[in-house]
């Protein structure tokens, strides 16, 4: 393992607790989202610790290469943040440990690569600008029963299916099924219609 990931005091298991934003920064997933996003991985991932206790996927990702991400539940760690790394050789629990160990693999993921992933994982379409897709940490609850629009929030009349998402918690815990309007947002029925 390189001596910049785990950069600490080390407790008597091993377990260090090392500063993002030197020589890596890091991506918090929820576990079954870090997961999916693993598999939606195009790239080859680098290191990706595990954290049993809050159930969570760590990332390391070049530092700087995913501060500026808006994508919930993923949280960019860096320069202010601190996390629980295991021991190079652990690759089980009990504690935090590698799922992709530093010691076998690149030390960092791409991080676009990642957020391409982690935008399937949750049912996003990458590409699409933001005003194109669901704002999924603020939906209301009109927008998750398919009363309202999930991008723009207007009253449904013609509905269009946007997909399943979901991000582990909160109110899209489980998967949901998403609508927007139809044919368009903010366009009238005859001018979408004129447009195809």
């Amino acid at each position: 393992m390189s001596a910049d990931v785990s950069v600490g005091v080390p407790s008597a298991d091993g377990t260090c607790i090392a500063a993002a934003g030197k020589a890596w920064d890091a991506v918090k997933l929820p576990r079954v989202l870090g997961a999916a996003a693993l598999s939606s991985l195009t790239g080859k991932p680098g290191a990706v610790a595990v954290s049993p206790g809050n159930r969570s996927l760590y990332f390391l990702v070049r530092p700087g290469s995913a501060t500026a991400w808006n994508l919930p539940p993923a949280v960019a760690l860096s320069s202010a943040s601190h996390i629980a790394l295991p021991p190079p050789h652990r690759q089980q629990p009990p504690g935090p440990y590698w799922l992709i160990s530093p010691r076998t693999r690149r030390l960092h993921t791409h991080s676009g690569e990642l957020r391409r992933a982690v935008e399937i994982a949750l049912g996003l379409r990458p590409g699409r600008s933001a005003a194109e897709q669901p704002d999924l940490a603020h939906l209301t609850d009109a927008q998750i029963r398919g009363a309202h629009c999930a991008i723009c929030r207007a009253p449904l009349g013609h509905a269009r299916r946007l997909g399943t998402f979901w991000t582990g918690e909160g109110v899209l815990a489980e998967p949901t099924e998403l609508w927007a309007c139809d044919p368009a947002c903010g366009l009238p029925p005859s001018t979408s219609a004129q447009s195809q």
